[in-house]
């Protein structure tokens, strides 16, 4: 029915044991979609993973987002992710020799777009009228709150972006070593993943109730209260 960004990555990792050529033509596919370059009305950034492609009538008309759309901002973290798991069950490097230019891409895209507001965290906030209000998996307009019903106000930065970045960059510091012969990105990434988890233990845990990692920081690095 239609073609999604972050549904399509996650169905293909976890086949990738039994279906690797899934992957790889889940990769291509989004691939050939990747953001090009900075559209409001579509929440597009160069580099960028699609949400959604659609056909309809009203995304035909220009009166919907969909051709494709871009409001998801763990996508590209997710197609870094699925481009190792593939090679790790295939070991085929002529493949992710195929995937390296949108790979980097992805990657520049996380460096230099996702982080909105310079804090080192992947955060979002729509641009498009009839966008999603909310980049993640709980892509509802009420998932955000606090405890005492207020919607988080973006940028919003939620705790599973991190965690794909931080599995990402891993990875991409293996392909870079074993595949593409650049261990200057190897250490590179490694080196931002060393930074990232130390700040990331400080900004995200809470110490109620035992202890726990928030859902996410809104745009005054709130998260005390965030459910």
């Amino acid at each position: 029915m239609a073609l999604f960004g972050r549904d399509s990555l996650i169905t293909s990792y976890q086949c990738c044991f039994i279906a690797p050529d899934i992957a790889f033509t889940t990769l291509r596919n989004l691939a050939r979609l990747q953001g090009k370059g900075y559209n409001d009305f579509r929440d597009e950034e160069p580099g960028k993973i699609l949400h959604e492609l659609r056909f309809g009538e009203k995304t035909l008309l220009g009166e919907k987002p969909y051709s494709p759309y871009f409001g998801a901002a763990d996508s590209c973290q997710l197609f870094l992710i699925l481009l190792h798991e593939a090679f790790r069950w295939t070991g085929n490097k002529e493949l992710v020799n195929e995937f390296k230019e949108p790979a980097l891409k992805a990657l520049n895209w996380i460096d230099n777009y996702g982080d909105m507001d310079g804090d080192g965290y992947i955060e979002y906030q729509r641009r498009s009228k009839e966008g999603l209000d909310n980049h993640c998996w709980k892509d509802s307009s009420t998932s955000m709150i606090f405890s005492n019903a207020r919607l988080a106000e973006p940028p919003i930065a939620t705790v599973e972006f991190q965690g794909y970045v931080y599995d990402a960059k891993l990875r991409l510091a293996e392909l870079a070593e074993e595949v593409w012969d650049d261990p200057a990105l190897a250490e590179k990434l490694r080196n931002d993943v060393k930074k990232l988890k130390r700040r990331f233990n400080k900004d995200f845990w809470i110490e109620d109730r035992g202890g726990y990692f928030a859902l996410g920081l809104d745009k005054n690095k709130e998260k005390k209260s965030i459910r």
